[in-house]
């Protein structure tokens, strides 16, 4: 007796009596037997290993088919064909009232996209399984359209012995033993040989990076690839299944072939025209600070990317995964927009993080100017002499010559003097500038006050008349 898990999937197969026969309430799913999250894989504790699986392959016919993996075809083209089984048994009995579940796993391939997948479900009474060597038909006819992948998977084989090959009526979780039963592995169907490959372009500037996965299936695997990605006819560019390549920008376009060879010598080629994708762009972001009183109250509000093939996801440096992200302490914060078929921008944003730092204030040059009082300095265009403080604009203290430097920004610029000296008369003017976290930054101007011009006295003339 052979172990192999395959082997009774080939019983069940070669003795399909009722292949297409529907679930109901007396013909269950036996596979939902059990509990979850393994259901039936722990209520059925498999231990045959009578049936050996040979070949599960297409065929033309559903008697004495031949399998068609000696053979290619052209990607999309569609035939009516028979899914057959080769199989070897060497059970020393005839079980009976055999049963299959099994789903038939039908994938169809794109060129820009990804796969998709139909599931078709069968409980297929098998009657009596008779030992020995032999074929059967497994599912058919049906439409089958070249390119296609076909897998049989979730096979459960449940029998009984005993001799009674009158099929039952009606069957439970419990009609049959537990250790009377096969979970053959996944099997894939032997096919023709179907070259086919998609790919996913991303578009830089002018440059345009494809990336090709070959889909090819059937035919005799191991493969063997062979690409012409610049279309000058020979296929020395790449021997990888799944290769690279960028292109300048070509508006019509761009044509990619695949040749691919089997282990048995068998050769098929596949060619597809390369679309122009557009460019994936981000577009900014608006970021709100962290407050004055510091802590995690920053957030970025991501403006939706455009381009590329949407749906879009986003990788932050901080581990989130949404468009736009809060609850921010300050610090740069990085994002990765990846589109569907995985191009990537990258952006940056900065949070100030919770102001505490003061303005840098420039006060106005110190200067000199001619007079003996504080009155003199409007007429020398300075601000009026204060000793309380004067509120004054930004453009103000702009236009004589002061400047200041902050994160955050200013809710108000004062100035106040105070006066030494007789003659020189020192003012000195003190500047403060107030950000909004109530951070207060100063400077200082000299304005020094003295009268330089000597006076003039008037001659009387000696001389009477």
């Amino acid at each position: 007796m052979k172990t192999k898990i395959t082997l009774l999937l080939l019983t069940l197969f070669m003795f399909v009596g009722n292949i297409y026969s529907q679930f109901d309430t007396n013909h269950p799913d036996l596979r939902l037997c059990g509990t979850a999250p393994n259901y039936y894989l722990d209520a059925f504790n498999c231990t045959s290993n009578n049936f050996t699986l040979k070949d599960v392959f297409l065929s033309l016919t559903d008697v004495n088919g031949v399998p068609m993996n000696t053979t290619t075809c052209t990607v999309g083209t569609s035939q009516q064909l028979y899914v057959m089984l080769n199989y070897t048994s060497n059970a020393n009995n005839t079980p009976n009232n055999g049963r299959l579940f099994a789903d038939i796993a039908i994938t169809s391939y794109s060129t820009g996209g990804n796969p998709s997948t139909q599931t078709i479900q069968i409980n297929s009474y098998l009657g009596d399984i008779n030992p020995g060597n032999g074929q059967r038909l497994i599912y058919g006819p049906f439409t089958w359209t070249c390119g296609q992948e076909l897998e049989l998977k979730k096979i459960l084989v449940v029998w009984k012995t005993g001799g009674n090959s009158t099929q039952l009526s009606s069957y439970n979780c419990s009609t049959y033993s537990s250790s009377q039963c096969e979970l053959p592995g996944n099997t894939t169907i032997k096919k023709p040989l179907a070259v086919q490959f998609s790919y996913k372009a991303c578009k830089v500037s002018n440059n345009i990076t494809v990336n090709f996965t070959s889909t090819t299936n059937g035919g005799t695997p191991a493969y063997t690839y062979a690409w012409d990605l610049n279309n000058d006819g020979i296929f020395t560019d790449s021997s990888l299944p799944n290769p690279s390549w960028t292109y300048s920008y070509n508006a019509l376009g761009y044509v990619a072939k695949l040749k691919v060879t089997d282990s048995l010598g068998l050769t098929n080629t596949f060619t597809v025209t390369v679309a122009n994708p557009t460019e994936l762009m981000l577009n900014g972001a608006t970021p709100t600070n962290v407050g004055c009183g510091g802590g995690s109250n920053g957030s970025i509000i991501l403006n939706d990317p455009t381009g590329g093939t949407p749906g879009y996801t986003y990788s932050w440096s901080n581990g989130a995964t949404t468009q736009n992200i809060s609850g921010l302490t300050g610090g740069i914060y990085t994002v990765t927009v990846t589109d569907s078929n995985g191009c990537t921008k990258q952006l940056s944003v900065t949070i100030n993080g919770g102001d505490s730092i003061n303005p840098v204030v420039t006060a106005p040059t110190n200067t000199t100017i001619e007079g003996c009082s504080a009155s003199y300095l409007v007429g020398a265009g300075l601000l009026a002499f204060s000793t309380s403080q004067v509120t004054i604009s930004p453009s103000t203290f702009n236009s004589i010559g002061g400047s200041y430097v902050d994160t955050s920004t200013i809710s108000s610029i004062t100035y106040q003097d105070t006066q030494s000296g007789t003659m020189p008369i020192i003012i000195t003017r003190t500047f403060r500038v107030t950000d909004a976290c109530n951070n207060v930054g100063s400077a200082t101007q000299t304005i020094k006050i003295q009268d330089t011009t000597k006076p003039v006295v008037p001659v009387l003339s000696a001389c009477f008349g």
